[in-house]
């Protein structure tokens, strides 16, 4: 017979062990999809029975014939199918309730009052400031303009509404709640003495610098790195009316 490099030999008995688990593997989820669709409890066989079934009958072992195979798809490994998957699927999945539900254009006076004030209730929730009746009138010209169509309308209401919500800009509630707490004494403390370091402040959160009018730190933290507590009042821009020139 032919003779082979022992790498070569070595690589090829190595690809063929791995052949064998892919085809064990398959072979399990097939009886196992079996018995999932027809409330069976068909035994799948391990790994060492069906090597030994392998080296006496070129078909796979486990039961002779599972119920469902046909001419397409016999029993075992005879037939199977490309990629990734265990094989050909027998009896595809069809959606619950039989047939697949049809898409239709956008029915009259739709969306309703109702939807309408169900979503805007969510908006509110979220903080989101969003007119979602206005909204609507939007979705109505797109879906026409579009000739959009869908099997479940409400659903569809729905996901564009949570959209919208989504990248609408908070209420002013809702920004005001979303800001970080007050910080501490022991993190102003850190605050300034990271500004008095390398000059870095961050005004959005902290306010106005040390020192500067409107300066939120305290009075005890600015002082102990050398900053005057900020003046209560700054001068008036502009005459008071009946005061002295």
């Amino acid at each position: 017979g032919r003779l082979y490099h022992t790498i070569v030999a070595e690589q090829a008995l190595s690809a063929w062990e791995m052949k064998k688990q892919q085809r064990w593997r398959s072979e399990c989820a097939r009886i196992k999809k079996h018995n999932q669709r027809h409330g069976t409890n068909l035994p799948s066989p391990t790994y060492e029975e069906f090597v030994a079934a392998m080296s006496e009958t070129t078909e796979a072992p486990g039961p002779a014939v599972v119920p469902g195979d046909n001419a397409e798809c016999p029993p075992g490994q005879s037939l199977q199918g490309t990629g990734t998957g265990t094989g050909i699927d027998i009896d595809p999945p069809t959606p619950q309730g039989g047939r697949r539900k049809a898409r239709v254009a956008l029915p009259d006076g739709f969306p309703t009052d109702d939807l309408i004030d169900a979503m805007q209730a969510e908006a509110r929730e979220a903080g989101a400031n969003v007119d979602l009746r206005r909204f609507a009138q939007t979705f109505r010209d797109q879906c026409q303009a579009k000739d959009y169509r869908y099997a479940d309308w409400p659903a569809a209401w729905r996901k564009w509404c949570r959209t919208e919500i989504a990248r609408a800009p908070k209420t002013a509630t809702a920004a005001l709640a979303a800001r970080p707490a007050q910080p501490s004494t022991d993190r102003w403390r850190k605050l300034v003495r990271e500004f008095r370091a390398n000059g870095y402040w961050p005004a959005d959160d902290a306010g106005p610098l040390p020192g500067r009018p409107g300066c939120r730190a305290p009075t005890a933290v600015l002082a102990e790195f050398g900053y005057a507590p900020p003046p209560a009042n700054d001068a008036p821009l502009f005459a008071q009316p009946g005061a002295a020139a």
